[in-house]
């Protein structure tokens, strides 16, 4: 009986094993992305004055949206926060008539000006599933940048996105907009500086890999930014008559190739992988990415 019982078991986790070894592991590549700035606005040693017009916002939000924009500015620039000056503005005719706005700028002006005016905020959507919860608000902000004489050097209406995520998972959700006021305002504030600068912002890709030298050498080489020779491993390992493995190598492909910058060609293998299996992961990807 004994001896029967253990033949079972050994069998039952050599079972377990070899329907895991099946089964993809997934690993992630750190990557960091160059978004160059909108407008590189060089501030040398000139002080900075900033005006927010509060318009029909409550004046709360708007001074959110005011030490967002001076934090990120001052961050980016290495400035140093006493050589920037900061006006709540209550009355938008003052930024919006050239005679007003130039008494304003002669009266409390800098070297350099950013007038922060006409914010819009659209309607807000929340998207859900088991896993996650996110509201998606959209807005608009105009940005206007003067020098000492009220001459315009830039001038632009930017729109943006400010998601807000919570774990449906862990049980979290979502209130109302209101609630998130201080998030919402510092993060319109932060994105309308970074226009001003280049940004690195960290971004991750997700690697099937399954046991073998092959699947470890080239995940090792993506690590290393080594892509063409990661790729050139998985497209070898695509010819698989396996379609699980093929599948896979193949999205690990089209992966490398979006990393690469080359879409037509990722969208091709993507295209090839869920011909051979249709993945979680390469759906997905081509969701995302839309390819």
């Amino acid at each position: 009986m004994i001896r029967n019982f253990l033949i079972t078991s050994i069998l039952a986790v050599a079972a377990f094993s070899i329907l895991f070894s099946c089964a993809p592991q997934a690993r992630y590549v750190e990557l960091e992305e160059r978004i160059p700035a909108e407008f590189d606005l060089p501030l040398g040693g000139r002080k900075v004055a900033v005006f927010a017009v509060r318009e029909e916002f409550d004046s709360e939000y708007m001074t959110g949206m005011l030490g967002g924009f001076v934090a990120k500015l001052a961050n980016d620039k290495n400035l140093e926060l006493d050589r920037i000056k900061t006006y709540m503005i209550s009355n938008a005719s003052y930024v919006k008539d050239s005679s007003s706005l130039k008494f304003l700028l002669a009266e409390r002006g800098e070297e350099l000006n950013f007038i922060i005016s006409d914010v819009k905020i659209g309607e807000s959507e929340t998207l859900a599933d088991k896993y996650y919860e996110m509201r998606i608000i959209p807005y608009s902000v105009r940005m206007g940048v003067y020098d000492s004489l009220s001459n315009v050097i830039y001038d632009r209406v930017h729109p943006d996105t400010v998601f807000i995520k919570a774990f449906s998972f862990a049980g979290e959700h979502i209130g109302e907009d209101e609630a998130y006021m201080a998030e919402i305002s510092d993060a319109m504030g932060s994105g309308l500086a970074a226009l001003l600068s280049e940004q690195w912002h960290n971004k991750r890709r997700v690697l099937a890999s399954f046991s073998g030298n092959a699947w470890t050498k080239a995940y090792f080489y993506a690590q290393d930014f080594r892509w063409e020779d990661a790729i050139e491993i998985w497209m070898k390992l695509a010819d698989s008559g396996n379609a699980s493995r093929s599948a896979y190598a193949a999205y690990n492909v089209a992966v490398g190739c979006e990393v690469l910058g080359n879409t037509e060609l990722a969208k091709k293998w993507l295209d090839y992988s869920l011909l051979r299996m249709e993945t979680r992961e390469a759906l997905e990807f081509k969701e995302k990415f839309n390819l």
